[in-house]
């Protein structure tokens, strides 16, 4: 996965997030990262659905001082 495209997906703990977050690992040119407002919370639901190779980013939309930046390129 060294030379893998990073996908950000937000809303990953509700149905529509972890439906494409449920899609991506099933593609090897992807690495998944997740914004979400609780590790632990996240870590445990994916766990439970089966969803593996995830990295969880903590950190809140509505208060984008929360929000961190690396890895961005465009």
């Amino acid at each position: 996965m060294a030379n893998s495209q990073v996908v950000l997906v937000l809303g990953s703990t509700g149905g529509t997030g972890l439906e494409v977050a449920k899609h991506l690992q099933s593609d090897t040119k992807f690495k998944i990262r997740c914004l979400v407002r609780d590790v632990a919370k996240a870590k445990k639901l994916f766990k439970e659905k089966g969803i593996q190779d995830v990295e969880f980013v903590q950190g809140d939309l509505s208060d984008p001082d929360q929000i961190p930046i690396r890895d961005v390129s465009y």
